[in-house]
């Protein structure tokens, strides 16, 4: 579609020209914003709902009216707005809502609108709010282009695709990719001997069509641990709340890296048995008396095996120690089975939180590495 062009001020606006009745009430949604200039809802919304009358089935005209907003949408960011940024959405949204409830068994493409309040929410700090908004964004990208795998901003933003240049979230989302590279992939090639790079883990694990639910998961906890991690003071991090939401946090990557080795031995459902197969694929002695062992630890005191662990001092019955690998391996099992759910083990968990966070995501990329 061509573009439609206005000036407040001293100001040159350009939007996407919809027609001259649409384009009048959007005319005056900016000078309202820009100028303080009465605005009529009521005649804005009667205007965009014959606008998705006559655009019924035309997805793309859709994503046109929706970026049609993003202008003042932006100004709010700037100004660090983001209640009204979202109030914004809001306001767009029901109008949609409005009309698909009036037309039963026909929809209005709502990707855009879901995509830029998503990003609002992250921008704020609400990751709950802001990835429920992503997810649904996707689904709509789904209906609309009859895949699960649409090449969309919001299916980039949720499987950490850095690499698509067309999202407006891209600088987060290179951000993201770059705290997992710097601060645990490298990490685990220069102390694990591992060779998975980025670019590996991103075709083996982030693009693996029968883990993607895994990796949605995955994604959510990795900006998580950022947060928990660099955005919060750690100061404000050494009592017992915060070590339930960091045990929470670990408890999820170990279930991650369940369901990742489970893909590859679908017969078995025990950890232990999923532990016992990876050996078994990677030349390592994770054998039933050793696990045996490490579960019994565990029991007894999971605290002080836990610490043994962390600091290469666990030796098991026949005096020999764990490889670095195993060790990383048994506290993932020793989290996944048995989690830190005594008060008296939650100082180790705060205490040591980046180090386990760092030992877990060892095992997955050893796991990923290994397995496919």
């Amino acid at each position: 579609m061509s573009k439609f062009m206005f000036k407040i001020g001293e100001k040159i606006f350009q939007i996407e020209d919809l027609g001259e009745s649409v384009n009048s009430q959007f005319l005056r949604l900016h000078e309202s914003h820009f100028s303080g200039r009465g605005f009529d809802l009521t005649k804005f919304r009667k205007e965009a709902l014959d606008f998705f009358d006559h655009s019924d089935g035309n997805y793309h005209a859709h994503d046109e009216f929706f970026n049609n907003f993003t202008i003042i949408w932006r100004s709010f960011l700037n100004q660090r707005r983001f209640k009204n940024a979202e109030y914004l959405w809001d306001f767009a949204l029901n109008i949609a809502y409005d009309w698909e409830n009036k037309n039963q068994n026909k929809r209005i493409h709502k990707g855009t609108p879901y995509y830029f309040w998503g990003v609002t929410c992250i921008l704020n700090g609400d990751l709950e709010k802001g990835f429920l908004l992503m997810h649904q964004a996707l689904e709509e990208d789904k209906k609309t282009h009859q895949t699960k795998t649409p090449k969309t901003p919001a299916y980039s933003f949720v499987t950490l695709d850095y690499e698509n240049q067309n999202q407006f979230f891209r600088p987060k989302v290179r951000e993201i990719a770059k705290f997992l590279d710097e601060n645990y992939l490298n990490s685990y090639r220069s102390s694990r001997g591992g060779t998975l790079t980025l670019s590996d883990f991103k075709t083996k694990f982030l693009e693996e069509s029968a883990l993607q639910e895994v990796v949605f998961y995955f994604i959510f906890e990795l900006f998580r641990l950022k947060k928990l991690l660099e955005e919060i003071n750690q100061r404000l991090t050494q009592n017992v709340f915060s070590s339930l939401l960091q045990a929470n946090t670990i408890f999820t990557l170990c279930l991650i890296i369940d369901n990742v080795i489970k893909q590859k031995n679908p017969n078995q459902w025990k950890f232990s048995e999923h532990l016992k197969f990876l050996s078994s694929r990677s030349s390592l002695n994770l054998n039933d008396q050793k696990i045996g062992e490490l579960n019994g630890a565990f029991t007894n005191n999971f605290s002080n095996t836990l610490q043994k662990l962390l600091s290469s001092q666990y030796q098991f019955q026949d005096v020999t120690t764990p490889q670095p690998i195993e060790e990383d391996l048994a506290i993932t099992y020793g989290f996944r089975n048995f989690g830190a759910h005594k008060v008296e083990d939650q100082p180790v968990v705060y205490q040591n939180f980046d180090e386990i966070s760092r030992r877990i995501l060892n095992a997955l990329f050893f796991s990923v590495e290994k397995l496919y």
